[in-house]
């Protein structure tokens, strides 16, 4: 039941964000990297984990062009279809992207370094639809949550108030995110101190 609650509700929010107003998009996208800047967890944190946005996702380049005028080490994830798994990989430049699984953009293994998951300061967990509680509804591959399994450290999604709804359909695997980032700052969804 939970999953075909899933499925049509991931449909819905995509079909809105493809069709969002790019004015409409980029005014958003500012409010949030200007939430982002502010906070003391961005600031605070060496080693950024983020993913490179497809086209009708929040842009997370300029996250992470800002991230390296800060000098802090960005990591993005591979995914391996045949385990579900993602691993993170530090990105010193957009020329190192190669196109991985599901087209998307992803670091070229052969000569990119492997990062620890516990490394990581502060987690980007992309998603499409989230409740107040941290809960996400994602593309449906399952990658976020097995890793966030193992990991320990701060994690948060970008959100529009149309992202968000009172309570997600959940699975016994499904893990919240601890932040939310609206245009209006951060939202704790957990009882950790920003």
């Amino acid at each position: 039941m939970y999953r075909l609650q899933k499925s049509n509700l991931r449909k819905k929010i995509l079909t809105k964000l493809k069709h969002l107003n790019p004015d409409e998009k980029k005014r958003i996208e500012s409010s949030l990297y200007a939430s982002i800047f502010q906070a003391s967890l961005w600031k605070s944190a060496n080693v950024i984990g983020i993913t490179c946005s497809q086209s009708f996702e929040w842009n997370t380049f300029p996250i992470i062009e800002k991230a390296w005028l800060e000098n802090k080490i960005v990591t993005i994830p591979k995914s391996y279809p045949n385990n579900k798994q993602m691993k993170f990989f530090q990105l010193n430049d957009i020329k190192e992207l190669v196109r991985g699984y599901a087209n998307i953009l992803e670091p070229n293994v052969n000569n990119g370094i492997m990062m620890d998951s516990q490394a990581i300061d502060l987690l980007f967990v992309p998603g499409l639809l989230f409740d107040c509680s941290g809960y996400r509804i994602g593309f449906g591959g399952g990658y976020y949550d097995r890793f966030l399994q193992q990991f320990n450290n701060s994690t948060v999604s970008l959100v529009s108030d149309f992202q968000i709804m009172d309570r997600i359909p959940r699975d016994s695997f499904d893990l919240p995110v601890q932040y939310l980032v609206k245009k209006e700052g951060w939202i704790k969804t957990k009882t950790v101190d920003i």
